[in-house]
């Protein structure tokens, strides 16, 4: 071995590492992420303790991670904790420009004053340029020291920033979210939950684990080959000090070869190890100090219990360590159930092994004794105790006389009961304020217990806060009660209900500060959970409602809702008049497209001709987007004049997807339509009307009685689900308007008179694939796996019975909405049922669970035990005829028969799928070219002297062929039903073909 004398230190302390030669032990960790970025994981959460190397990952993932189709954009939190959204957006618009090694002159990043105004522009005029520059790549955000925003200060910030992201990677299928955090972080509530809008399948966490032997030894070694040697029994000891920790294993290491360059000695035996420990303790204080920090008294005196305990084992040569909280008793510490709790905690912190009786990390438990010994950390629990008691007989000597009276000897047995050197006295008492709504004393009680053990408290005292807080609402004291939500905030950032009660008080205040000017009225988003309605004044002036915004609110950074209005620049409100459009507003705010917005503007002063041709423009820069197609053909119709006018309703707010698949069949059918010059001259106008989610019964009314007011409306395309469109059926029965629905196939829906449908019902596609089971597979026994929306009912209802008629059996359903719903064990338990097939049949919600039951099988399937390779067969409902099921489901899925409505392949659909990709410039759906036939059936029974009437005679009586079409005959029966069969596709080599 060389001299050491002149030799340079190969370990590392507190700084991250960026060599991957150097960062042993995280190959797993990577491979999860390339896995999940494959898989189209769109939100991952890595936590861990502090000092665990999560720097040092974030460095190497761009190095380690190999995808050659996504970048990666580190961006570190930590200095922005008191500065605005807008700051945050700005300098991370330059990161990306800086990382990406874009030219700035050809990417102009947002600045700060823009951000202010507008912080969507972050998306819609740079982010989604900076997409289209790298060519189809996908970007990851690496989201680091997030835990800065997380102070008292800036806990809000936190809210808007994740709010924003969220709303994002909602619509941009190409940008990912890699957050790290520390354990403290993760055992938050659910971080996760701000993507709440993002399925539940598109987000992932993993925990940032201790070293396991190998790469522990590999740390350990190999920065020092051909300088140290160790002796196997110092790589043992090194591990047994640090339990893989790598932080501690690079301080130990550190000490280490200090003292070997000292003695210039380059052998390292176990002796070694045990003289360096003291300076390795020295060397890593500011880490050591973190296992300390944050903790609760319980919990401090337990974790010195347990390193004094272990000590005492050791000493008296014990294998076993005596239980911390019997060693406490000895020492005049009654086990209570904080103690026994802290124990718990200290486990879950990952402090402690799972017995409860051994720290983990041998180095904290030496600097435990050193620095925390168990007598002095008593001194401190015994200290709280006696503030605890003084300030209880102090409660107890302020309480009303009348109190004492009613409370004498049942309350001072209680008393007795809990003993004064616990902490559950002063809980008790505030309960009992609580309950008498003694806000006050209870608030300081519950404080008291809050400062002895937060963890235990938290939730009693935030309630407590919140309660406080409605009193002081109702009693009009609008800042006391702000304060109050505030400090919960300040606690727990991540509460949503005090996020919404924070919101109901502001506006409560607005109310009634403006409540004597001219008022307008509207309902509260269903989100907000407030039933009652708001009254909100319309200023005219820049400069009113400029100081207006500034009455303590600041901006919201979230935009609304495609169904909802801005106002006074701050609130999201739902206005029932702008859930229409003609070309008025856009419902996809999100795509930034000038020229639409510029004909937006001159569409809404009745300049129809320079409307269509900025609309046109529009549709020249935007070939994807539906909306501007019907906007151009809208203004045309204007402009002309004595035009015909259809609406279809779509759920713009959380389904743009959806909603574009179906606005494109009804643009094309238009387009089509008005290039004709229309029937007679007369052009088509299509209303465009949005019912939010599309799944909420009263706003799928609430549009619907709307819509009807516009007296020369002559039929309705929609609605999307059945839920909305079976809410809505009564308001268009009462005036006789015919609705055509492209989508919902519910069996419950052709009780209207004024109902017809393109798609092919429940019972259609349902006897169809229960048909095949039995007929061609040979199936006798299945199990249906089913969600609860209105179409997974009806469909699992009319499978069931067409499959049990043929004398099939379904051996089990399983609810996927279940939240305990565990795939391997279902499709394990389906196997010994001895089912033989899977019926897939999810909504749209739930689809990733659905793939989770297909890659079970595809476990089982693949098991090297499974000698037969038996598994289930696979069947499903349409819901899982996407690219997204190709994607997501891979080899799991291969195989899978799915009855569908259309298909873009089959022989009879070519000619107008071409059609169709042509004008969109990709593929088209199954809603697409329903969409479409619904449009087309409208238009082919228009006439000069149509009428809503004359046409739902029309429609009853009506059969178009398949020129005009999107490939099939159309023909409706008696009950409005498409005479039509649905059709079969397989996955077979990665795609969809139709089953022979």
């Amino acid at each position: 071995m060389a001299h050491l004398v002149s030799r340079r230190n190969p370990y590392i302390i507190g700084r991250p590492i960026d060599d991957p030669k150097l960062l042993f032990g995280r190959q797993d960790l990577f491979d999860f992420l390339e896995d999940n970025l494959r898989q189209g994981i769109k939100v991952t959460l890595l936590h861990g303790q502090r000092r665990i190397g999560k720097s040092s990952i974030i460095r190497n993932i761009p190095k380690s991670v190999k995808l050659e189709d996504f970048v990666f954009i580190p961006f570190n939190l930590e200095d922005y904790s008191r500065d605005n959204l807008s700051i945050i957006l700005a300098e991370l618009a330059k990161e990306i420009i800086e990382h990406l090694e874009i030219d700035a002159k050809k990417i102009n990043p947002p600045n700060i004053q823009d951000l202010e105004k507008e912080p969507y522009i972050f998306y819609s005029q740079f982010l989604t340029i900076v997409f289209k520059e790298l060519n189809g790549k996908k970007i990851v955000f690496l989201l680091d020291e997030f835990e800065a925003l997380i102070d008292n200060y800036s806990a809000s910030l936190l809210e808007r920033f994740f709010h924003y992201l969220n709303s994002i990677i909602v619509v941009e299928e190409n940008l990912f979210l890699i957050m790290f955090a520390d354990r403290q972080s993760a055992n938050m509530p659910n971080l996760l939950n701000y993507f709440q809008d993002v399925s539940t399948r598109d987000t992932s966490e993993i925990e940032i684990g201790f070293l396991n032997k190998d790469s522990a030894r590999q740390l350990i070694t190999q920065p020092a080959q051909g300088i140290l040697e160790y002796e196997p029994e110092a790589i043992q000891a090194i591990i047994e000090l640090s339990a893989g920790h790598p932080y501690f294993i690079q301080v130990i290491c550190f000490a280490i070869f200090v003292r070997a360059r000292e003695l210039d000695e380059s052998h390292i035996i176990l002796q070694d190890i045990e003289s360096i420990v003291d300076k390795a303790i020295e060397n890593a204080e500011a880490g050591l100090a973190w296992f300390w920090d944050g903790l609760a008294i319980p919990e401090k005196v337990v974790f010195s219990a347990v390193a004094e305990s272990q000590k005492i084992a050791i000493e008296k040569s014990k294998i076993v360590p005596e239980d911390p909280l019997k060693l406490l008793n000895k020492y005049g510490i009654v086990k209570t159930e904080i103690l026994e709790q802290a124990v718990k905690d200290l486990v879950g912190y990952n402090f402690l092994y799972e017995t409860g009786d051994r720290i983990k990390i041998e180095l904290v438990r030496r600097w435990l004794l050193q620095r925390h010994p168990l007598r002095q950390e008593i001194k401190e629990l015994k200290k709280l105790n006696e503030e605890e008691n003084n300030f209880s007989y102090e409660v107890k000597k302020n309480l009303p006389l009348q109190e004492k009276k009613q409370n004498n000897l049942a309350n001072y047995n209680t008393t007795l009961a809990l003993s004064p050197k616990s902490f559950n006295y002063a809980l008790a008492l505030a309960q009992r304020s609580l309950h008498k709504e003694d806000y006050p004393t209870a608030l300081k009680l519950y404080n008291r217990a809050y400062q002895a053990d937060p963890s235990r408290n938290k939730e009693g005292f935030l309630q407590a806060i919140e309660k406080y807080a409605d009193q002081l609402k109702q009693q009009h004291h609008w800042k006391e009660a702000k304060d109050l939500v505030s400090k919960v905030l300040d606690i727990d950032p991540f509460r949503f209900s005090a996020q919404e009660k924070k919101r109901e008080i502001e506006i409560s205040e607005e109310e009634e500060k403006y409540r004597s000017i001219s008022k307008l009225e509207y309902y509260y988003p269903v989100k907000w959970r407030l039933s009652k309605r708001i009254h909100v004044i319309v200023i005219a002036g820049a400069m009113a409602i400029s100081a207006i915004v500034g009455i303590g609110f600041g901006r919201f950074s979230t935009p609304c809702l495609a169904s909802q209005n801005k106002v006074l620049g701050i609130l999201c409100v739902d206005d029932p008049s702008i859930n229409l459009s003609s070309g008025d507003r856009t419902f996809f705010p999100i795509i930034n497209n000038p020229y639409r917005d510029r004909g937006i503007e001159s569409f809404k002063i009745g300049d129809y001709q320079d409307a269509a041709k900025l609309f046109k423009q529009a549709v020249e820069a935007d070939q994807t987007d539906p909306e501007v197609l019907i906007y151009y053909n809208n203004a045309l119709a204007r402009e002309k004049g004595n035009y015909f006018t259809l609406g279809v309703v779509v759920p713009t707010d959380n389904n743009t997807n959806f909603a574009q698949e179906i606005l494109r069949g009804v643009a094309q059918s238009q387009q089509e339509f008005n290039e004709k010059d229309g029937l007679n001259g007369r052009f088509l106008s299509v209303v465009i009307a949005n019912d939010g989610n599309g799944k909420e019964a009263e706003k799928a009314k609430q549009v619907a009685a709307e819509l009807v007011k516009n007296k020369s409306l002559l039929g309705v395309i929609g609605h999307n689900y059945s839920e909305a469109t079976k809410a809505a059926l009564t308001e268009y029965q009462n005036v006789g308007i015919s609705v055509i629905s492209p989508t919902s196939s519910s069996t419950s829906l052709h009780e209207s008179n004024v109902f017809f449908r393109t798609v092919p019902s429940d019972a259609a596609m349902g006897e169809k694939l229960a048909q095949y089971a039995i007929n061609n597979l040979n199936l006798t026994r299945v199990v249906i796996f089913k969600s609860t929306s209105l179409f997974s009912e009806s469909m699992t209802h009319e499978f069931q019975n067409q499959f049990e008629e043929l004398g099939g059996k379904i051996v089990r359903q399983v609810d996927l909405t279940e939240s305990t719903l565990n795939a391997q064990k279902e499709v394990n338990l389906s196997l010994a049922n001895q089912a033989q097939a899977a019926i897939l049949i999810p909504d749209r919600q739930y689809t990733d669970l659905a793939l989770d039951i297909a890659k079970a099988n595809n476990n089982i399937i693949n098991s090297s035990k499974n000698q037969k390779k038996r598994g289930l067969k696979l069947l499903s409902a349409n819901t899982l005829y996407s690219d997204e099921t190709l994607s997501k489901g891979g080899k799991a899925v291969e195989g899978l028969i799915t009855v569908v409505p259309w298909f873009k392949d089959a022989a009879q659909a070519k000619q107008y799928a071409q059609k169709a990709k042509k004008l969109w410039k990709h593929d088209v759906t199954w809603r697409t070219a329903s969409s479409y036939d619904a449009t087309q059936a409208f238009i082919q029974d228009l006439s000069n002297d149509s009428n809503h009437t004359t046409i739902l005679t029309s429609l009853e009586n009506a059969k178009f062929s398949v020129n005009e079409t999107s490939g099939y005959p159309l023909k409706f029966s008696s009950e409005g039903e498409r005479e039509t069969q649905p059709i079969l596709v397989q996955i077979k080599g990665g795609k969809f073909v139709a089953v022979p």
